[in-house]
């Protein structure tokens, strides 16, 4: 009877070394897996050329749930040979300020865009109604504003 309870305890020993090695091994690999996924993760991050770094960004980071508005009114009206000046003013709540591109995608040739502000003195010939598209990016959200500008003489003078 002592041999048959030594020889279960043997092998309830055996099974419980199996267990840990097993379980140990297991663990091991998790690691180890692990680290490999986080170096393949690392090298497959979508990088992005900002000055002369690259800057990494996660998926997380790439995205932006809020799109630019313009905050302000354009001037729809302005003199002949009058200087037409519309700084703009931009918010978005989860792109810095210097990260917001704005562009005239649409305009006559005698307006520019200078440091975020829309610049250009009419003359006589541009007397008329003139379409403004202007397209606003923070890198991820695009947005357009159309508006129209009235070139006449003032009667005021």
């Amino acid at each position: 009877m002592e041999n048959i309870v030594e020889e279960r305890a043997k092998i309830q020993r055996k099974k419980i070394v199996k267990f840990v090695i097993i379980y140990t091994l297991l663990g091991v690999g998790l690691l180890v897996g692990a680290h490999f996924f986080r170096g393949w993760y690392l090298q497959n991050l979508e990088t992005r050329k900002k000055g002369d770094q690259l800057e990494i960004i996660d998926e997380e980071e790439n995205f932006s749930e809020h799109s630019p508005e313009i905050m302000n009114i354009p001037p729809k009206y302005i003199d002949i040979n009058g200087v037409y000046k519309y700084p703009i003013v931009v918010r978005d709540a989860d792109s810095p300020d210097d990260e917001i591109e704005i562009r005239l995608i649409e305009s006559p040739s005698w307006l520019g865009i200078e440091d975020r502000t829309i610049v250009g003195t009419p003359r006589k010939e541009d007397e008329g109604s003139h379409k403004i598209v202007i397209e606003i990016s923070d890198g991820y959200n695009i947005v357009t504003e159309t508006y129209y500008i009235q070139v006449g003489e003032n009667d005021n003078e």
